[in-house]
């Protein structure tokens, strides 16, 4: 997720910024699931996971107020 986050920084336009903190986004969703699949699979007792999962939580918050706050400042198409 960081290295989506950096690397759409590196992009020549807010477009594609936008398109990796999407990216960004997806992937936050699958690191969720996987931390589901270790608790249910007793890998991960259900305290660190809820832990970890509210956390995770806080940082979707984040990465999707930041991704509205860019959006007004696309050009609009001609």
């Amino acid at each position: 997720m960081p290295a989506n986050i950096a690397e759409g920084k590196g992009r020549s336009s807010l477009k594609e910024y936008l398109q990796f903190l999407s990216i960004a986004r997806g992937s936050l969703e699958e690191v969720k699931y996987f931390l589901l699949l270790a608790r249910d699979l007793k890998y991960l007792p259900d305290r660190d996971h809820d832990d970890i999962n509210e956390k995770y939580d806080r940082v979707g918050k984040m990465l999707n107020g930041l991704m509205t706050s860019l959006r007004p400042h696309l050009k609009p198409k001609t």
